[in-house]
């Protein structure tokens, strides 16, 4: 079966799920929900002041890289244009994962996304996990809550518990802390550098942001 491209291939390179949307990969029906306007970059000639000669220029410079690269998108609340690139950094750029904390107990690995990620860990998240203070690991505080709540960790990983809450706590850290980043950037680019307009959209805002976020952590 064919895969169909997403409506905004040319700067996601990502293809359509069906079972989602026709016509957007998950990630553009989320940021944006609608087919982006794309500019190629054309040089043009012009008459330099300064050597009073025709010299050949880009029409488009990115107002964020300060680049000038083949193609461009226009911001929605107006009719400037961001590089492809910036925008795919911002919004599409996955090499985030590959930095992303490994867990160290190799042979618990599959089981443990297996059980962390699902419903069956519920309580022990919310009992044992959630209780770290920013993420961070404190011994008195883990013989305390493995001993209170016992009876909600899995006989599998007991033997190496503590280095697998270890990890579990610098993953959830590092995953909040790109995606509070990225945040702060899409905040950033839907005020437009040059004219300041504010694209006004509901989309990755206040709420839906804190449930995408928590979405990506446990």
């Amino acid at each position: 079966m064919t895969q169909e491209k997403c409506q905004n291939y040319l700067v996601c390179n990502h293809f359509v799920n069906k079972s989602i949307n026709n016509l957007y990969c998950k990630d553009c029906l989320f940021y944006f929900n609608y087919t982006l306007i794309f500019k190629e970059n054309k040089k043009v000639k012009v008459l330099s002041s300064i050597i009073n000669k025709l010299i050949s220029s880009s029409l488009l410079i990115c107002p964020i890289c300060l680049g000038s690269p083949k193609l461009f998108i226009k911001q929605k609340s107006c009719d400037h244009y961001i590089c492809s690139g910036c925008i795919y950094n911002i919004y599409f750029d996955k090499t985030y994962i590959k930095n992303m904390p490994t867990n160290p107990v190799y042979t618990l690995k599959k089981s443990w996304d297996l059980y962390i990620y699902s419903n069956q860990s519920y309580k022990f998240r919310t009992k044992i996990i959630n209780e770290f203070e920013n993420y961070e690991f404190d011994d008195r505080l883990y013989n305390s809550l493995t001993q209170s709540y016992k009876y909600f960790i899995p006989s599998l990983f007991k033997h190496k518990l503590k280095e697998l809450i270890i990890y579990q706590l610098q993953k959830n850290k590092y995953i909040t802390e790109y995606k509070d980043l990225q945040y702060k950037k899409i905040s950033a680019i839907k005020k437009c550098p040059y004219c300041r307009k504010y694209e006004e959209t509901e989309d990755f805002v206040n709420n839906d942001y804190v449930e995408y976020r928590q979405a990506n952590i446990i």
